[in-house]
């Protein structure tokens, strides 16, 4: 096989290989935390295996479509199978903090993430310094559960 025959049959399964990985890297789908989305089949569902329950929960509405819940930040796998163990569903669920409404308030080292809509409550606390994103379910013991605080809107005059 001459050079230039051998680069273009090189070229094209690079490009294919990356196109693979681009596929599976967007079949992903997203949910902020305590959200859902709806998910519907193209058969019946027989059997539903969650990688991590602590990250999403599925429930089933009927055989044909399913409801997928994000319980705790992170990553999990969904697969769904029929009676004849055909795949029907299989994706990777990767769940985020909400974005909408959410405000940091850093104390020192220590970060509180409050979820305000119109009054802010606690969402998670990290106590261990350097106010990063919560990594996990719930909120620490030593987080305060009844700390609230309201945000007023006022408007700055333009000179």
């Amino acid at each position: 096989m001459g050079r230039p025959v051998r680069a273009i049959c090189l070229s094209l399964v690079m490009t294919l290989g990356a196109a693979k990985a681009f596929a599976a890297t967007a079949d992903a789908m997203t949910l902020e935390l305590n959200d859902s989305q709806r998910v519907g089949l193209y058969g019946s569902a027989a059997s539903v295996v969650v990688g991590n329950p602590l990250v999403a929960d599925v429930a089933m509405l009927d055989s044909h479509s399913l409801v997928i819940s994000g319980k705790g930040f992170g990553a999990t796998r969904v697969e769904v199978y029929d009676s004849n163990g055909r795949e029907l569903f299989n994706r990777r669920v990767v769940i985020v903090a909400p974005q909408a409404n959410q405000v940091t308030l850093y104390r020192g080292p220590d970060a509180n993430e409050f979820n305000c809509s119109p009054k802010c409550h606690v969402v998670a606390a990290n106590s261990s310094g350097g106010g990063s994103a919560p990594s996990g379910g719930s909120a620490p013991a030593s987080a305060p559960t009844t700390t609230t605080m309201t945000i007023s809107q006022t408007s700055v005059p333009q000179h």
